[in-house]
């Protein structure tokens, strides 16, 4: 895929899969997170969401190890999604948001590795 221009769509619950490259493609410039070297920054927030301590933990493990083991299985350089489609999401009710805060926090901290567009700018 390449050039695809998407600044005029609104993409909900949209995966890009098979090692899709979307970086020469063009996005809206606000309500979306692009992160560079996905697979690298959902390990570290599955790192993050293995010393939660609560019930909630168990099932948001489960789904950011799909997203590690599975869905960047073959590694691609650049995923974009909508916040709202994680902390939204009808199976991750009560750990979806919860999910985004680490996946914010790890983007702060890897901000020279990831062009992050905040969910509120």
């Amino acid at each position: 895929m390449k050039n695809v221009d998407f600044t005029k769509a609104d993409l909900r619950f949209v995966e890009f899969l098979d090692g899709v490259d979307l970086t020469t493609c063009k996005f809206p410039d606000k309500g979306y997170i692009r992160i560079r070297n996905p697979k690298k920054v959902f390990l570290l927030v599955r790192d993050r969401v293995a010393g939660w301590k609560n019930s909630g933990k168990n099932k948001a493990m489960k789904y950011v190890g799909y997203l590690v083991d599975y869905h960047f299985a073959m590694e691609v350089p650049l995923y974009v999604m909508r916040p709202e489609d994680l902390s939204d999401h009808r199976n991750l009710k009560g750990v979806g948001a919860r999910i985004l805060q680490e996946l914010e926090a790890v983007l702060q901290e890897q901000s020279s590795d990831s062009d992050h567009i905040p969910s509120n700018p």
